[in-house]
């Protein structure tokens, strides 16, 4: 027998879990409890059990400490987390410490015989023990899972989807008329954050048992895949059996209660028809798309079946009418940012009244839509890697939302944004021969400089710099320069040895009378009063 220890702060707990599992029918046996973190580790030590389950919240040494010194001491201990935390960022650092699985209490048996199940396949791979037989099966189930894998990848490629089909039905295909296929897919939507690499490992694990457990042994062929953020599940089963099991609903249950684990996903399950000719299968995929993409009438944490998707009766043309297309044109040309927020509004009201007439698929189509024209207005046809990009992005940002106003706000605030960018650019642009006006002048005001030489300088005519000039400054370029030379001459004042005229000449101007004059109108004190307060 295989020793098992169970680490729980609470005796009952450990009663509990001791009693929900036939230990002799898996080749196990429970060695003992534990009820402290120090315990667990020198009682791992002492019996080196093959199985730890254990808590993480335990009083001396955590359960997230003693998984940490396990890992690093007798790493061939399988840990299974059974806890009643449920936040994911404790799962996380479990998964780190390569923990077989985490289970919330109240602990379900399946799900602990599942996790079992799983160590002990693992304890015979590690020893080599693993049966031929078995070994092969592992091996034809993945390569299913592959060929499901390569099916959504060349949807749209027939040479390809003729070749899978014909490895698939001379390999696996069993033509039994009584049986039938259906897929379901999961798409799922994380919020944010850095461990996102390490939700997707953790799902497509535990999704994997979910689906059995869900679907049951009936439906005698479940083939998997996971491709980004969505989980598809292809089914093989009895017709009647696929046509009244309802195990969707049971999926739905697990993931939300996973999400109370999880806490940064949300997630639409799309149900498609079931077909007696796995032909048929390259539809089920197609129906997806149109599942996933409802989600936008549907909401969050739905379950979607393609049955019940609305045959659109209004395709895009009729909701971008004429009269919309030239105010939204209109708009965009204005740089009108509350008009634009206004007719995306006005729309996203229009397509709920429409919900029933039209899919999501539908209001997908509309958002890309207004995407390329919003692009097509502010960039031209000539748009650089970086605003192919930004647009690519946001086309992508669209099939996060779970909502259709959400969506076209969402729309509405990313194009604000980007004219508020593109008109700080181009006030930039513009103000920008300013600037190199002022920094010339700021260089030469001791010269006999000239708005003509100035202008050629930033590559402005004369008349069209001294308008911007005026515009942005305020000041015409020969007051600009007036004032500058003031500026040096209230610096070169300080210095008595030096006359009213040879100050003048220094900062350019050549007649002391004029230059009495412009300081004075400038500071209000002629240059000897100036000299006289200041020196």
């Amino acid at each position: 027998m295989k020793r098992v220890l169970i680490a729980d702060d609470e005796l009952h707990i450990c009663n509990l879990i001791k009693c929900l599992i036939d230990w002799e029918a898996y080749g196990l046996e429970v060695a003992g409890f534990a009820h402290d973190g120090e315990t667990a580790f020198q009682m791992c030590q002492e019996l080196l059990p093959s199985f730890l389950i254990t808590d993480i919240r335990m009083p001396g040494l955590n359960g997230l400490e003693l998984m940490k010194k396990i890992a690093e001491t007798l790493p061939d201990i399988k840990v299974i987390i059974v806890t009643g935390y449920s936040q994911f960022p404790y799962a996380l650092q479990a998964i780190k410490y390569h923990v077989i699985d985490y289970l919330l209490k109240p602990v379900q048996k399946n799900e602990l015989e599942a996790a079992l199940t799983k160590g002990l396949e693992l304890i015979k791979k590690e020893s080599g023990l693993l049966q031929a037989d078995s070994a092969n099966l592992v091996s034809a189930q993945k390569i299913k899972d592959n060929l499901l894998m390569c099916m959504i990848k060349n949807k749209n490629d027939m040479d390809n989807r003729r070749q899978i089909f014909d490895v698939y039905r001379d390999q696996f295909y069993s033509n039994d008329k009584e049986r039938g296929w259906q897929l379901i897919q999961i798409n799922f939507v994380f919020r944010s954050g850095e461990d996102i690499a390490f939700i997707q490992n953790f799902l497509k694990t535990k999704m994997k048992a979910i689906m059995t457990e869900g679907i049951g042994t009936n439906a005698i062929e479940i083939i998997t895949t996971l491709l980004g953020n969505d989980f598809y599940c292809l089914i093989n089963g009895n017709m009647d059996y696929l046509e009244e099991k309802k195990y969707e609903n049971y999926i739905k249950d697990k993931l939300i209660i996973l999400n109370e684990t999880i806490q940064k996903v949300n997630f639409v399950i799309g149900v498609s028809n079931i077909y007696a000719d796995y032909h048929k299968i390259y539809d089920c995929i197609a129906q997806f798309e149109k599942c996933v993409l409802h989600k936008v009438y549907k909401g969050k944490d739905r379950i979607i079946y393609f049955e019940k998707v609305p045959q659109p009766i209004y395709d895009t043309q009729f909701f971008l009418n004429d009269t919309f297309r030239k105010n939204f044109a209109n708009a965009l040309k204005n740089e009108d940012i509350r008009k634009i927020s206004v007719l995306l509004e006005e729309l996203s009201v229009v397509l709920y009244n429409y919900s029933k007439r039209t899919d999501g698929k539908t209001v997908l189509g509309i958002y890309d839509i207004l995407v390329e024209e919003f692009y097509l207005t502010i960039f031209g046809y000539s748009q650089n890697d970086e605003v192919i990009e930004s647009k690519k992005e946001i086309l992508q940002q669209g099939r996060y939302f779970y909502s259709v106003s959400g969506l076209f706000h969402y729309l509405g605030e990313i194009i604000g944004s980007e004219i508020q960018s593109i008109s700080k650019k181009k006030e930039e642009q513009s103000i920008k021969p300013v600037k190199l006006a002022q920094r010339y002048i700021e260089k030469h005001y001791m010269d006999d400089i000239t708005l003509e030489e100035i202008a050629k300088e930033v590559g402005w005519t004369a008349t069209y710099l001294s308008s911007s000039f005026k515009k942005n400054t305020g000041k015409s370029v020969v007051d600009y320069l007036t004032y500058i030379r003031v500026q040096h001459a209230k610096e070169l004042l300080l210095d008595t040895e030096r006359s009213i005229g040879e100050v003048a000449d220094i900062v350019g101007f050549h007649d002391a009378k004029y230059f009495a004059t412009r300081f004075k109108k400038i500071t209000g004190v002629s240059p000897n009063e100036y000299r006289g307060l200041f020196s």
